[in-house]
């Protein structure tokens, strides 16, 4: 389950496939929920954005994840351009990913597209052991809808910042509900993007 805790960025990438995302954080008690959601269904839970580190309660929310027993591990995405958060990202990755609890990727400022970072950054996500991703595909949606690629930035479960829970990534996937108020992921198939061939036959 991805649970994208804020629609902002310090960031304003071209090919952001996100930044149709209203510009709001999520709640506590939309997180929680969201917890519990994950929690209920046996989920991985991944913690992404907009950008993760800007939301006022980020080190509680991850806290709050690293702590639920009932879900199979946290990842994490970010930019990297919050320094201090970026490097201590880094740091608690590299003492956790071995017992599976808790795992990093940074988005490189190589790849053209992000802005530069500081390269201790990198430096730390290099010596924890963690992934650093380069921009391969572009999708079309966000900035990016008019010249992306068609494909599916997350073929996952996403809860947007409202609690609102989609069938995957993509700009225009079905909500299936909301972690407040209960939701039915029906004839998707899990880890699908709604629109693939899968889910085509499923609805056949």
């Amino acid at each position: 389950m991805y649970i994208r805790i804020t629609g902002r960025c310090n960031m304003t990438c071209e090919h952001c496939c996100s930044s149709w995302l209203p510009k709001k954080d999520m709640s506590e008690k939309v997180f929680r929920a969201a917890l519990a959601a994950a929690a209920n269904h046996g989920e991985y839970v991944s913690i992404g954005g907009g950008e993760p580190t800007v939301h006022p309660k980020f080190w509680l929310f991850w806290a709050l994840a690293i702590a639920e027993k009932n879900i199979d591990g946290v990842w994490l995405a970010t930019n990297g351009k919050k320094t201090e958060d970026a490097i201590r990202i880094a740091g608690l990755a590299g003492k956790l990913s071995e017992a599976g609890l808790f795992s990093a990727a940074l988005s490189s400022s190589r790849d053209g597209y992000h802005d530069e970072v500081d390269p201790k950054v990198e430096k730390a996500f290099k010596a924890a052991g963690q992934e650093i991703r380069v921009v391969r595909t572009i999708f079309a949606s966000g900035r990016a809808a008019e010249w992306g690629e068609p494909g599916c930035a997350c073929e996952d479960l996403v809860v947007d910042p409202n609690g609102d829970v989609r069938a995957c990534g993509c700009q225009d996937a079905p909500v299936l509900g909301n972690v407040l108020t209960g939701f039915d992921i029906g004839k998707y198939c899990h880890g699908e993007c709604w629109k693939s061939e899968a889910n085509n036959e499923d609805a056949a």
